[in-house]
C-alpha cells in the first residue's frame, strides 16, 4: 500500500467520502482533516519575512545568531514535523486530507519531505461546488468567498504537473464509472484487491452519507438556471470562469447539452486541448504526426521488423481507437493489431484487446486505462500467411469519445 497519500481539492468536492472510505475500507490511518502542512509552510514564510525585514539593517560582520550558516532553522523545521508525523502514525500506511487552497500551494512542500508521497486531487464542477459551499455554510447565501476558494484551488493544482504521482478524480465518477474508479483507486494505492474489497468500497462510495448536503446527480445545472441573481451570475464568471474552461467544464445550457463526462475528463483536469506527444520507432513509412488526435495513415508493408510498435502518451487519455483497412482490393490475410497498457517503467499493465482486420474493415477498441499516468502500446504486424505484395494502407484514430 502506498503511504502517505495526500488528500485535496475545493471544499465540498468528496474529499471527505474518499477519506472516510480510505480509512474504514481500506484500512488507512487519519483524520478527518490536518491542516498541518499549511502551518509548517506559514511558520517557514513568517522565518522568511522575519529574516528579509532584518537584513537590511544589519551587515555580515555583525555576528547576529540569526544570519549564522550554521543555524538552519528552516531545514530543522522541516524535519521536525516529518519527524513528528512519521511517528505519530507509526507503521500504518496514512493520509491526509486538507480541502482548501492553502494544502494544494503546500504541497512542492510535502513532496520535498515525502518523495513517496502520491496526491489524490477530488474536483467538482465550480457551479455545483459553489452552490454545495452556499448550502453547508452560507445557509444557502451566495458569496464570492466560495467562488473563489473552488477556482484558487484549480488554479493551484493544474497549473502545476503532479501528473507522474497524482490521481485526479471528478465527483461525477462516482456515478458515471463507479468499477473503473475504483479499479483506478487501487491500483492508484498498490493494493492487490479481491472482489470481496472491491463491493466493500463500492457499496461505501456509494451509499456513505459524510458530508452530503444533496443527492449526488450526473445532471448539471446551467449557470442561467441558477437561484443566483444577475450579479451574483457575473461574479461567478469574474472568477471562476477561467478555471472552468481549464477543468473542461460546460456554463451554459448549450453547452451542456452538447457535453459529454467521458472517462478521459473525469480523471483528468486537463483542457481537452493539451499538447499531445506521441514516442515511436517507425520507418520512413510509418512516422507518425504531432497531432494523433487527427485520423493518420500506416503502411503495414514497410514494417522492417517483425511488428511496428507505437507508444502514445497524452495528458488527456483517450478512450478509444479506431482501425480502418482502407485499401478494397486487399485479399486474404491482413493485419493483427495488439492493444497493451504499460507503465512508465514498460511494464505491461493489461492487455487491452487484439483484433485482427482485413479488406475494408473497421473496429473499434475501447480503453478502459487503471493508470493514472498510461501509455498506450500499440503492436501492428501483418497477418500470419500474409505476403508483401498484398498492399495495405491501415488508417487509425484516436478517439476522446467513445
Amino acid at each position: 500500500m502506498r503511504s502517505p497519500i495526500i488528500i485535496v481539492g475545493a471544499p465540498r468536492s468528496g474529499t471527505s467520502m474518499m477519506m472516510s472510505a480510505m480509512r474504514h475500507i481500506l484500512g488507512y490511518a487519519g483524520h478527518n482533516e490536518a491542516h498541518i502542512f499549511t502551518l509548517l509552510d506559514k511558520l517557514l514564510q513568517t522565518t522568511r519575512d522575519h529574516c528579509r525585514s532584518l537584513s537590511a539593517g544589519f551587515d555580515p560582520t555583525s555576528n547576529v545568531l540569526l544570519f549564522d550558516p550554521n543555524l538552519k532553522i528552516e531545514e530543522d523545521l522541516k524535519q521536525l514535523f516529518k519527524q513528528y508525523l512519521t511517528q505519530f502514525y507509526g507503521d500504518k500506511p496514512w493520509f491526509l486530507k486538507t480541502p482548501n487552497r492553502y494544502a494544494i500551494q503546500a504541497l512542492p512542500l510535502m513532496l520535498e519531505l515525502f518523495p513517496e508521497a502520491r496526491i489524490i486531487y477530488m474536483k467538482r464542477r465550480g457551479i455545483e461546488n459553489v452552490l454545495s459551499q452556499s448550502r453547508k455554510f452560507g445557509n444557502g447565501k451566495f458569496s464570492a468567498d466560495y467562488c473563489t476558494e473552488w477556482s484558487a484551488c484549480m488554479l493551484s493544482f493544474f497549473t502545476k504537473d503532479f501528473s507522474d504521482r497524482s490521481l485526479v478524480i471528478d465527483q461525477l465518477a462516482y456515478i458515471k464509472c463507479p468499477d473503473l474508479l475504483i479499479t483506478k483507486l487501487l491500483y492508484f494505492l498498490e493494493i492487490d484487491a479481491s472482489a470481496g474489497l472491491k463491493g466493500r468500497l463500492k457499496k461505501y462510495l456509494l451509499g456513505n452519507p459524510v458530508e452530503k448536503t444533496a443527492a449526488l446527480t450526473s445532471s448539471y445545472i446551467a449557470l442561467e438556471e441558477t437561484p443566483w441573481s444577475e450579479e451574483e451570475k457575473a461574479t461567478f464568471l469574474t472568477i471562476c470562469e477561467g478555471s472552468m474552461n481549464l477543468g473542461g467544464y460546460p456554463i451554459s445550457r448549450a453547452q451542456i447539452d452538447n457535453f459529454q463526462a467521458d472517462e478521459s475528463f473525469l480523471f483528468s483536469g486537463r483542457n481537452r486541448r493539451s499538447v499531445v506527444k506521441a514516442i515511436n520507432a517507425l520507418t520512413p513509412w510509418n512516422l507518425i504526426p504531432q497531432d494523433v488526435l487527427q485520423p493518420f495513415q500506416l503502411h503495414p508493408n514497410s514494417i522492417m521488423e517483425d511488428k511496428l510498435s507505437i507508444f502514445i502518451s497524452l495528458p488527456v487519455p483517450p478512450t478509444g481507437i479506431r482501425f480502418s483497412m482502407l485499401n478494397p482490393k486487399l485479399s486474404g490475410p491482413g493485419v493483427t493489431v495488439r492493444i497493451e497498457e504499460i507503465n512508465q517503467r514498460s511494464q505491461v499493465i493489461q492487455l487491452v484487446q487484439e483484433i485482427n482486420l482485413r479488406s475494408l474493415e473497421v473496429k473499434q477498441v475501447q480503453l478502459r486505462l487503471v493508470s493514472s499516468q498510461p501509455i498506450v502500446k500499440i503492436q501492428i504486424a501483418n497477418e500470419a500467411g500474409s505476403q508483401n505484395y498484398n498492399y495495405k494502407l491501415l488508417e487509425m484514430q484516436l478517439l476522446q469519445s467513445f
